[in-house]
């Protein structure tokens, strides 16, 4: 048996009651959206996963009406909220942790500048420039400038000493190099 619950749901109900209904809640919509999908899934003869929409989706009215809404309750259920979007649910989620790491480090450059600890360029909080690029902490340059004055210099994220002038390396016993 095909399964077209859903097609007919989203084709042919929703388009013909129209968006001004008063009847067509966001609850309603998703109430016919969990039956429309169980339906199908029954028609495919996966009656397992039937179950497990309708049951989680009974635990979420119970839990919203225990709780008097549908803040905890939405976490219950299994189908995907209903929002049109060009973005896909990892690329939301993705923009949403790097909106909330951007969130704490302005909050910590705040907090560190109203204590005194974060000003000018000893700041260990990188501030950013016009154009969106992060500069170099002071302590980061510190740091290379201290491997720098002790004969080592960066590559490719190591760091290799710089033989003295005049200093020829010269393979030893072992095969290890010696400086003559």
């Amino acid at each position: 048996m095909p399964a077209l619950a859903v097609m007919y749901l989203l084709t042919v109900f929703i388009p013909a009651r129209g968006p001004s209904d008063p009847k067509m809640t966001p609850g309603t919509v998703r109430q016919l959206r969990t039956l429309a999908t169980a339906v199908d899934l029954l028609c495919k003869g996966k009656v397992l996963q039937a179950m497990d929409i309708l049951v989680q989706r009974m635990k979420a009215l119970e839990m919203s009406v225990t709780d008097g809404g549908w803040a905890n309750a939405q976490w219950l259920e299994l189908l995907p909220r209903a929002v049109v979007s060009m973005t896909g649910e990892g690329e939301q989620q993705l923009a949403a942790h790097e909106e909330e790491r951007e969130q704490k480090k302005r909050k910590l450059l705040a907090d560190n500048l109203g204590r005194g600890k974060a000003t000018g360029a000893n700041s260990l909080v990188d501030e950013e420039t016009a154009g969106g690029q992060a500069q170099i902490s002071r302590r980061q340059q510190r740091r290379q400038d201290w491997w720098a004055n002790r004969g080592a210099f960066g590559r490719g994220g190591g760091f290799s000493p710089i033989p003295k002038k005049k200093a020829h390396l010269s393979p030893g016993p072992g095969g290890k190099w010696n400086q003559q």
